[in-house]
């Protein structure tokens, strides 16, 4: 074997290992945190969800969500949650079953979807256009803050965007070889993907629509097959949630109104929306991103006829539309998420990767001359800098759910600690009331494991809530709140127990029963 041929492959495969342990040391540096930032939103709700499977049994709740039900057993049918498919629920599931009710148990998945989601890019790209080309393509995945925000969120981006990827790569792979395991494994991708969340049916129409639209006979019997796999799916899941819950589908077609158009808890116009959103892209992506695989585009469209760059070049065109038709049509899902746009780092990622190495390799033309080393050089210092820059970029967008004052300084430990209080003071079946958490997050329920009334801060919103509550009622008062030794000199008789958690008191009540029916005075 010629040595001078295994350096360069030895190199790739040693740049991609040092991508790979900077990706997953970023994103596993705070794998056991609480779920106490507001990225942690979602990781919350599906580990309710698996929580609740768990207690409840899996033939009870026939592995369906109930992502934001806090109550007691049994679950009623209100408390079922079913907006989205169960595949990443029931995965975060399994997670808790093997290894115990841990943040870092559900945050294993996501991790490990985007670390896979490098490699996959990185095989995609190296198969059409080489190493190093694949290699700088991973290095700006891996650097991005799209990536490195939302790749250890527990939600099913991450997710799906790996089985984008494998379907993609195996397509790949059954267009050269033309053996039937890797069509089945095509398939098989995205089969999966559909029982993830739907943004994988947007992306089977996108591509189905891009085959019908061609003279290729055997890709037009692949649409036809997909949108009746797509069809089928959709069906059986309509079918399964309207089962479970009778009010099911009117709710799903409420929501996915809700998601399309500007709302009263959200409103916004057009202009309003289209500043947020291209605010939010260059804030995950970068101007420097942007205008890189910007220049990636140009390069792939002047060498479209070659065979690397049209086979990329169609790749990225179908993620991005496929993206582009989410983040357009869903207006409201985009204003408010800010992850709904995670789906461009394939497009951005591989065009940037190809405008990288073209300007690598003019370095290696200019500077043969004098120096051999220069366009190896340039290349680790473009991805230590690229690494360097999305990871400082990511540590300023991070944020924490305050659950106390928005202005106010928090611990990390606040919520865990002030949830374990509520659920050792109240049984589960009682609903707390509180005078704190301005902004909804089920953050600290998670915790308590018990129904939460927050950000009630007058005494004739307690007693209007106490007298409507037929079952058990307690509460939790923050003291630093406005108005909240008036709020527990009026409660009605009964326990009050005074605790302090990282500088912070609370008054813990709860009622006489007897006297509770007479409400506040």
């Amino acid at each position: 074997m010629n040595p001078r041929a295994v350096r360069p492959a030895l190199l790739s495969f040693l740049a991609l290992g040092a991508i790979l342990t900077s990706f997953a040391f970023f994103l596993a540096s705070d794998i056991d945190r609480p779920w106490v930032k507001h990225v942690d939103f979602n990781g919350a709700v599906w580990s309710q969800a698996a929580h609740n499977i768990l207690r409840a049994g899996l033939a009870e709740t026939q592995g369906a969500s109930t992502a934001f039900y806090f109550g007691p057993l049994p679950i009623p049918h209100t408390g079922y949650y079913l907006h989205h498919p169960p595949l990443l629920h029931l995965g975060v599931t399994a997670m808790f079953f093997l290894f115990g009710e841990h943040e870092w148990a559900a945050r294993i998945i996501p991790i490990g979807c985007s670390l896979t989601s490098v490699v996959l890019l990185w095989l995609l790209a190296a198969h059409a256009l080489g190493r190093r080309t694949a290699t700088l393509c991973a290095a700006v995945f891996a650097s991005l803050p799209m990536s490195l925000r939302y790749g250890a969120m527990v939600n099913f981006e991450p997710v799906v965007l790996c089985l984008i990827l494998a379907a993609l790569l195996v397509l790949r792979y059954w267009e050269v070889s033309r053996r039937p395991v890797w069509k089945a494994a095509f398939f098989g991708c995205l089969l999966l993907g559909m029982w993830v969340d739907w943004p994988m049916h947007l992306f089977i129409l996108i591509l189905c629509t891009y085959w019908l639209a061609r003279h290729d006979h055997e890709k037009r019997r692949m649409a036809w097959t997909l949108l009746a796999m797509t069809a089928l799916s959709a069906l059986l899941y309509l079918l399964r949630i309207h089962l479970l819950r009778p009010d099911a589908l009117q709710d799903l077609a409420a929501t996915f109104l809700v998601r399309v158009f500007s709302n009263d808890k959200y409103p916004f116009t057009l202009w309003q929306w289209a500043g947020k959103v291209g605010s939010s892209i260059v804030k995950h992506y970068l101007w420097i991103g942007l205008g890189v695989a910007a220049m990636g585009t140009a390069i792939t469209f002047r060498r479209r006829k070659e065979a690397g760059f049209r086979w990329i070049g169609w790749v990225s065109s179908i993620v991005f539309a496929m993206d582009a038709l989410f983040v357009g049509v869903f207006q409201n899902d985009s204003y408010i998420h800010e992850y709904i746009a995670f789906y461009f780092l394939v497009p951005v990622s591989l065009m940037a990767g190809i405008a990288l190495n073209e300007m690598l390799l003019g370095i290696d033309r200019f500077a043969e001359d004098w120096w051999r080393g220069a366009g190896a050089f340039a290349t680790t210092a473009l991805v230590l800098t690229g690494l360097m820059i999305g990871q400082t970029q990511t540590l300023t967008l991070q944020s924490q759910f305050h659950i106390l004052d928005l202005d106010r300084q928090e611990s990390e430990a606040l919520i865990p600690a002030l949830g374990e209080i509520i659920q050792n003071h109240f049984s589960p079946k009682t609903r707390v009331l509180c005078n704190f958490m301005p902004s909804y997050g089920p953050h600290l329920s998670y915790y308590a494991r018990r129904e939460i009334a927050p950000n009630l801060c007058e005494s004739k919103h307690w007693k209007s809530i106490i007298q409507r509550t037929n079952g058990e009622v307690g509460g939790v008062i923050w003291m630093g709140n406005a108005g909240a030794k008036e709020l527990v000199a009026n409660l009605p008789p009964g326990q009050k127990e005074f605790v302090r958690l990282e500088n912070e008191s609370f008054c813990v009540w709860k009622p006489v029963p007897v006297t509770l029916a007479k409400g506040l005075n």
